[in-house]
């Protein structure tokens, strides 16, 4: 179980003295950027995620796909994209829509996760969407209000088998986190259904701000600060999908705004970061896993290319 309050970028940092005992920093090729950041000694990371085993290029419906996740259908995914009350289901060979039932009026759907027959879908406001008998005449849609609100800009819904809890994650901020710039990732009780009022973690710019101005000298400091702080401003790491791998149960959080993914363990070390490419990943926005590890992401369209889904086995 992960500490709650638990500040995850604060661990990175607090973590690069170590950097070389015994982990690692990959390049680019031309050495302008850092790509993957392993911060445990023998860790690996299973993915190259410049490979993916399969590429599927997705109709223009899903252009601006938001959110994925596997079903009880081996041969499909499930998907809604940020505009239409749709849940669409894709085959995973083609990348074409196999289905599409309306659950709900248009809006801003972000999230989606099924769970043994149930599908939940989640509104960018933190409203929650639970939806059994999708298929059947006995469909039935039932709205859950969270403490969550727009503000909160809620991007992520992931299932976590262990806790037997959604997971939630925010790329925005709690209103009483404004100050802080703390974005959250919270838990959902499917038996009370009710939203955990504390984190499960939660990331603190400020504490990272008040870290960088103290202007340690490590080699390769400035270019892997540069990942999470830009001279531009802002915060380049914000959760827009997460999922949990079946295998290890560790934590894998997107995050569209820099490109990145972040592995943590059960624990709630972190395990990798690695830097998305931008020529596979235009807006990686959905994540999700099959059962024996392999490894969905999902990006939306951007200027002229379609939106499109990448498979990634386990190596």
């Amino acid at each position: 179980m992960l500490v709650k309050n638990q500040n995850i970028l604060l661990s990175v940092l607090l973590l690069l003295p170590n950097w070389f005992a015994g982990t690692a920093c990959k390049f680019s090729d031309n050495g302008d950027d850092w790509q993957s950041l392993t911060l445990v000694e023998g860790y690996q990371f299973p993915y190259d995620l410049e490979a993916p085993d399969t590429t599927l290029l997705l109709p223009d419906k899903l252009m601006e796909i938001s959110a994925l996740s596997t079903t009880s259908d081996p041969d499909l995914l499930a998907a809604v994209q940020d505009e239409l009350g749709v849940i669409f289901k894709i085959n995973k060979k083609t990348g074409q829509i196999e289905k599409e039932i309306a659950f709900r009026e248009p809006g801003d759907y972000e999230g989606v996760e099924m769970v043994g027959d149930v599908f939940f879908v989640i509104k960018s406001n933190g409203d929650l969407y639970k939806i059994t008998g999708l298929e059947t005449d006995n469909r039935q849609v039932k709205k859950i209000e969270t403490i969550l609100n727009k503000t909160s800009d809620t991007e992520g819904l992931g299932y976590d088998p262990v806790s037997k809890k959604l997971l939630v994650a925010c790329k925005g901020m709690m209103p009483a986190d404004q100050e802080k710039f703390q974005k959250s990732i919270f838990t959902f009780d499917l038996e009370t259904e009710t939203l955990d009022s504390v984190p499960l973690f939660s990331i603190d710019l400020a504490t990272i701000q008040n870290y960088l101005n103290k202007g340690e000298t490590l080699k390769y400091y400035e270019k892997l600060m540069e990942g999470f702080h830009p001279e531009s401003g802002g915060f380049t790491f914000a959760p827009s999908g997460i999922a949990v791998h079946p295998l290890t149960g560790e934590f894998y959080v997107l995050s569209s705004v820099g490109k990145m993914l972040m592995v943590l363990d059960r624990s709630g070390q972190i395990l990798h970061i690695e830097k998305l490419k931008k020529k596979l990943f235009t807006q990686p926005e959905g994540i999700c896993f099959e059962s024996d590890g392999a490894l969905w992401i999902s990006s939306e369209g951007k200027e002229g290319k379609p939106g499109s889904l990448g498979r990634f086995g386990m190596r």
